[in-house]
């Protein structure tokens, strides 16, 4: 009940903003609309959100998702100038292909944040999230070194309050094929 409760605030908020009108009518389809989604999709985000934590935590959090923004956008800076080094000078080689893992973290939206935080870096992509199971696509073998390091993974573990899993990350390069 308490994500439902939480998911009709944040949309009122969010059409709130959007709308800018405080008429009756846009109020009160703004209520029905945000009720709506909360309704059928609370069950949805309770799932993919995970237990409640408790307030308390919340400030630790915000600090790491703060950490862990302005590292993501240095990395997605340096791949973008990396990228278009290559782009711009063509004698600079690729070498196409695709790296499978197996990921640790344990929510969905922890490992939904790990897919798309590489697929916001420029030269990598991924293609596929079956489980645990992640495929990204990448111009050359070292744009994905930070999921073949962990070091993502480990960011990500920290952001979520998940332990980093012990293992180190075992990965599998296969090179793209070549048009005929």
């Amino acid at each position: 009940m308490r994500t439902r409760i939480g998911l009709f605030l944040a949309l009122l908020a969010f059409w709130l903003v959007l709308t800018d009108q405080y008429q009756p009518l846009y109020l009160s389809l703004g209520v029905l609309s945000a009720a709506g989604v909360a309704w059928l999709l609370g069950d949805f985000f309770g799932q993919a959100l995970g237990a409640p934590q408790p307030l308390a935590r919340l400030p630790l959090r915000l600090w790491r998702l703060l950490v862990f923004a302005v590292w993501l956008l240095g990395r997605m800076l340096k791949s973008s100038i990396e990228v278009a080094v290559v782009v711009l000078d063509p004698r600079l080689p690729t070498e196409p292909g695709f790296v499978r893992f197996r990921t640790g973290l344990r929510s969905p939206l922890a490992r939904s944040t790990l897919a798309n935080a590489i697929t916001l870096v420029p030269g990598t992509l991924t293609v596929r999230v079956r489980g645990d199971e992640l495929l990204i696509h990448a111009l050359w073998p070292a744009a994905a070194d930070d999921v073949r390091t962990g070091e993502l993974q480990r960011r990500i573990a920290a952001l979520f309050l998940e332990e980093p899993d012990p293992q180190p990350v075992e990965t599998t390069w296969e090179p793209a094929e070549e048009e005929r």
